[in-house]
């Protein structure tokens, strides 16, 4: 899975929303048990009061009469999808107290899940978050570790403003009568407004500045969720969905900002904190989301809504001006004074775009591939292939903390860019591999596992190349370039992947994918090692480094006269 993991969700949501109205296009035909409509309503009833042990009351002389003008009934038992699927009839006193008693009952439940639930999602976000804001390099200044704490919240949010509404695609689906096309379309939108902006984020980042996009983009998010929490049709959500998708494009400018302010030593652990960020979104908001489901949808946007008014606040105040923004040299800063994509960037961008198929492919096949390759004789291949499908997806946020944690950080030190990358190659083909020729779905999960470590060994690496070979004059330009390749090949991968799924095999599109990821790699490689006079002139040239020198040669000017004067 690439780092930009969390975008993996439209594919489980659609997935949802089929279910969903599948279900619900269904529902009217269960329950034809051989009952008559009335004798179906005096089983619930008798049933219903029986449970709720009804006594010494008006309603258990009704329920004793009922009893035994139809003794029958009462060893009868309803289909259970009957009793899902059909309402209970409002009969009396008998169905409204057991209303209010189930109420009651979810109530109490639905306070103490939410409330260990949101304490542990809030507890691992703060270790994460914190942890990774002090955790790489020679230890940064205050102001520098606010900063990195502010972005990573940031990115964490754009995640888990999305993966929060994953639980209520079956809620949208009934709330607004939509079919699983207008589900998708909403999605659609996300996508296409976040593939839109992101390029044009990183451009204003480099002309106006870092901090003043940012906080534009989360007050943009905050006006996304409160218009959500508005919408009373399919068009309001549509809106909503636009705005959100927009205003979540800060990928790149929050990569450009730690640019700004890290070395190249420093530089691709802090990207891979971003990533941990995202997926650390995408594992904590579904769960939030199902947890305060029953307060409904407005309640899950007014969530989001209050999050990303605390973030702006945060930001704010912690979030400083970053001190390279504007300190480009002469090696980079062209002379019209617009931000340039040098050629070696634009070589790093094709290689994104062919290194982002994967998860084009796990989009459009990975859910058919696990029901038609291990579900297919299960009783219901749909319902279990997509239990195993969420399962899968959990695995994946919790292997791409684990390595942006541990393991990335460890990788860096032992065998630093050059090594890592070839490392985390090899198990990324070795994942797709084994993917097209696991016999078994657990195979198929250690596969996806070895995929996924290789992809978070990698994806940093090739954007600290990025930043590398574009300078500090062009930082958001040119991430902001590569987002938008990445997201061209989310649009258009799921076609091309589908037709070689449906039309040559089943495994088809997973060796199409190594074999891209193959040629991404060797770019990265080409890149890197046409880069390094390039990067080396820069460096020399950069104001840090000028200092510097100017600082060794006082000190050693200092050192000479003190040797004369002893």
């Amino acid at each position: 899975m690439p780092a930009c993991c969390g975008w993996k969700l439209p594919a489980v949501l659609i997935a949802f929303a089929c279910v969903a109205v599948d279900a619900e296009g269904s529902g009217c035909e269960v329950g034809d048990d051989g009952l008559e409509e009335s004798e179906l309503g005096d089983v619930r009833l008798l049933q219903v009061s029986i449970q709720l042990n009804l006594t010494r009351s008006n309603t258990s002389h009704e329920k004793q009469a009922l009893a035994h003008s139809k003794p029958d009934l009462a060893q009868r038992q309803l289909p259970a999808s009957s009793e899902r699927q059909t309402p209970l009839p409002r009969l009396g006193g008998i169905a409204l107290v057991e209303e209010l008693a189930h109420d009651h009952q979810s109530a109490h439940i639905d306070v103490g899940l939410v409330y260990v639930v949101l304490v542990m999602a809030f507890g691992l976000t703060m270790w994460f978050l914190r942890s990774s804001a002090d955790s790489a390099g020679q230890g940064p200044s205050a102001t520098d570790e606010a900063s990195f704490f502010t972005l990573y919240f940031i990115v964490f949010m754009d995640a888990f403003g999305f993966g929060i509404f994953a639980p209520y695609v079956p809620v949208l689906s009934k709330t607004f009568n939509m079919s699983a096309r207008n589900i998708a379309g909403l999605l659609t939108a996300f996508s296409f407004a976040q593939a839109f902006l992101t390029p044009l984020f990183g451009y204003l980042s480099d002309r106006i500045g870092r901090r003043k996009v940012l906080l534009l983009a989360v007050a943009g998010e905050v006006s996304a969720f409160a218009a959500l929490s508005c919408a009373r049709s399919f068009h309001g959500l549509l809106v909503g969905y636009t705005l959100a998708g927009a205003f979540s494009a800060t990928i790149g400018v929050c990569n450009a900002y730690i640019a700004d302010i890290t070395d190249e030593t420093e530089r691709p652990v802090r990207v891979a904190h971003v990533n941990g960020s995202i997926a650390l979104g995408i594992l904590v908001g579904p769960v939030v989301g199902a947890v305060i489901s029953n307060q409904g949808f407005v309640a899950a946007c007014r969530v989001c809504a209050l999050l990303s008014a605390t973030n702006w606040a945060f930001a704010c105040f912690c979030l400083g001006v970053p001190n390279k923004t504007n300190a480009a040299d002469e090696a980079s800063a062209p002379e019209s004074g617009e931000p340039q994509i040098p050629g070696l960037a634009w070589l790093l961008c094709l290689g994104a775009f062919l290194g982002e198929a994967g998860l084009a492919a796990w989009e459009s096949c990975a859910a058919l591939y696990i029901m038609d390759s291990y579900f297919w004789s299960y009783p219901s291949p749909a319902t279990s292939s997509s239990q195993f499908y969420a399962g899968s997806m959990a695995f994946c946020g919790v292997t791409v903390i684990f390595v942006t944690v541990f393991l990335f950080p460890f990788m860096m030190r032992v065998f630093e860019q050059w090594y890592t990358v070839v490392i985390g190659t090899a198990f990324r083909l070795s994942g797709l591999v084994g993917t097209a020729f696991a016999p078994t779905k657990w195979f198929f999960l250690a596969a996806q596992g070895l995929q996924n470590i290789g992809d978070n060994l990698g994806s940093p690496n090739q954007t600290s190349l990025l930043t590398e070979v574009a300078g500090p004059s062009a930082y958001g330009t040119c991430l902001g370039a590569m987002s938008a390749f990445q997201a061209m090949a989310r649009v258009l991968g799921p076609v091309v992947f589908a037709s070689l799924y449906e039309d040559v095999h089943h495994s088809a599109p997973w060796l199409a994918v190594a074999a891209l990821g193959t040629m991404s790699c060797s770019i990265w490689f080409y890149v890197y090692a046409n880069s390094r006079e390039l990067v080396a002139k820069r460096a020399a040239s950069s104001p840090k480094s000028v200092k510097n020198q100017g600082k060794n040669l006082t000190d050693g000017e200092h050192k000479v006269d003190k040797m004369s004067a002893d």
